[in-house]
């Protein structure tokens, strides 16, 4: 049961880096399986278009493996 206490999973420059969809799914991706799939329901980002790509590729990465957790915004 979670107490809800929020965590910061972690800081990472990335100024030097474009943030494409592509990069956006990877970053997702990453925390997601450092998490713990099980630990994770949703995803909540802005509606820029690289987000919204970069969520979209999330989820379609997923194929069903994670069918409980779901983008939002």
């Amino acid at each position: 049961p979670s107490d809800g206490t929020e965590y910061l999973l972690s800081i990472e420059d990335a100024s030097a880096v474009r943030h494409t969809g592509e990069f956006v799914c990877k970053m997702l991706s990453d925390a997601v399986e450092l998490i713990g799939p099980q630990k994770v329901c949703g995803v909540i980002s802005d509606d820029a278009a690289n987000m919204r790509k970069g969520r979209k590729d999330f989820v379609n990465s997923l194929d069903g493996r994670y069918s409980h957790v779901f983008p939002l915004r």
